[in-house]
């Protein structure tokens, strides 16, 4: 028997949910799937267990790289850990977990299954062009992929000991250039995010193997030369004279023979305010269609502007939709009314795993109201005195080239002229209001009011502006009403890490 996918927590499920596409507007198409083939041998546990595994598995695989395959996921005790094959065949045993799962992806994928796999070794090291390159982009000049004929290091994933969200992600680059290497269709560099001011130019690429034709495409309309566009059938698409018709979501479809597969999306968006959520009796962005979805079960409060939305600090968070944050220089501002409490809570945090994400805590473990990015490195941060509580502090985080500035209430109170990690690096997928990528971190306990998005770096004059409203922006009103909020995700129970 088939069976279809469950979820077993708050937090996996919502990641999941974004990062196919299924909460908030859709900004990847999920190129692996599988199904549960359930027998007599499978218990709701078993079930549980191979099924979170495979989702988040999938999930990394489907955001870091561009594959086409269905798995058909079965299970036996007698297996002493996991096996598969080249193609559909997937078997979980001993071992069942998110590393293991992307261990066994690879075998259907080709790692020592495909005929071609060992044709690219030599005295147990690959020696292909493309995954030659790209360890050596990862690991310095002079570094080399060994193989046992059926396994690889580094980024096989062979044992927990190599687990890592930095390790997952580069697993699956690798894969894209082994598949291009043993000459099948492989996207082996995909297209970046862009923001561009109007009349701008703005250059797409992809890095395509082993293909017979390209194919551009935006919001799932192909394109074709003309007007202001030109490229489409080429590895690199130009966008002359940018308008508003052109900001959305740019793909490129690769083809060989009757197979094709297609880049990750990268957006387009144009210089300006990205989203702003007034949390005025509502969850909907101002400026656009970035609406945000709330879990849990918040309401709305009296807050500085109009009113705000009240998180419990116990399941109450808010969603913002992937892309809002794909930008390489870039301002967060808001208003934040915090009630205190446990370190490590969040004021937000964008990202798309514990190795890659920027967030703002009221409270770090050094006691300070610190901001942190990262990029599978170190954290690049910006502190100060820990935030206040039971008052309205006015908050803004601006990054502009090497330099990023913490603004408290209109003032500057750190800035590190050394960040090297931007937003746009990573492009993040799962943007929290509220709550954390680490499972273990605490929901944030507090109000917060008028948060906006900009992609480009606000000046100091601008920052103090806010405190005020910017023109057009709602003014000091009417007491919030205390209300629910509406289009809640509300699941039973406390999140589960």
């Amino acid at each position: 028997m088939i069976k279809p996918l469950t979820t077993t927590s708050i937090r996996l499920t919502l990641g999941l949910l974004i990062l196919m596409g299924l909460l908030g507007p859709s900004v990847s198409q999920a190129d692996i799937t599988y199904s549960l083939v359930v027998t007599g041998d499978w218990t709701e546990s078993i079930e549980q267990r191979i099924d979170a595994a495979m989702s988040e598995a999938v999930a990394v695989y489907n955001q870091y790289g561009s594959f086409n395959n269905h798995i058909n996921v079965e299970y036996h005790p007698g297996v002493p850990t996991a096996e598969a094959s080249y193609g559909s065949y997937l078997k979980f045993g001993g071992s069942i977990g998110t590393r293991v799962a992307m261990h066994e992806i690879s075998h259907t994928l080709g790692v020592g299954t495909y005929w071609a796999w060992g044709n690219n070794l030599t005295n147990r090291k690959w020696t292909g062009t493309y995954g030659d390159q790209r360890i050596q982009e990862f690991d310095g000049n002079g570094s080399q992929i060994t193989s046992d004929g059926t396994h690889f290091w580094p980024y096989g994933l062979n044992y927990d000991s190599e687990d890592s969200d930095t390790g997952r992600i580069r697993h699956v680059q690798m894969m894209a250039a082994f598949r291009a290497d043993m000459w099948l269709l492989a996207i082996v560099q995909e297209p970046q995010a862009k923001v561009a001011q109007l009349g701008d130019s703005v250059t797409f690429t992809v890095g395509a193997a082993n293909y017979s034709s390209l194919r551009w495409y935006k919001d799932g309309t192909a394109l074709s030369d003309g007007r202001n566009v030109s490229g489409t059938t080429t590895a690199t698409l130009l966008l002359t004279e940018i308008s508003e018709d052109d900001t959305g979501v740019y793909t490129c479809v690769a083809k060989s023979g009757s197979n094709s597969l297609s880049s990750r999306p990268a957006r387009l968006s144009l210089h300006g305010l990205v989203g702003h959520w007034t949390f005025n009796d509502t969850l909907q962005d101002l400026v656009g269609f970035n609406h945000a979805t709330a879990i849990g079960s918040p309401t709305y409060v009296e807050g500085v502007m109009d009113s705000a939305i009240d998180l419990d600090g116990s399941q109450d968070a808010v969603i913002l939709p992937a892309g809002v944050a794909d930008a390489e220089d870039m301002t967060v501002a808001c208003w934040v009314n915090w009630d205190g409490s446990s370190q490590w809570q969040r004021i937000f945090d964008f990202g798309n795993n514990t190795s890659q994400n920027m967030f703002l805590t009221p409270r770090s473990g050094s006691n300070t109201l610190r901001f942190a990015l990262k990029n599978g490195g170190d954290e690049e941060r910006l502190e100060t005195t820990q935030l206040s509580t039971h008052q309205w502090v006015h908050i803004a985080i601006v990054i502009e080239g090497d330099d990023a500035t913490l603004y408290v209430d209109g003032e500057a109170h750190d800035i590190n002229r050394s960040i090297s990690v931007k937003p746009i690096d990573f492009s993040p997928t799962v943007n929290y209001i509220g709550d954390s990528q680490y499972s273990a971190d605490p929901f944030f306990n507090g109000q917060i009011d008028d948060f906006r998005i900009y992609n480009y770096a606000l000046n100091a004059d601008d920052i103090m502006s806010l405190l005020d409203g910017l023109p057009g922006s709602p003014s000091p009103a009417d007491e919030g009403t205390g209300q629910p909020v509406n289009s809640c995700l509300t699941f039973n129970g406390g999140a589960s890490g």
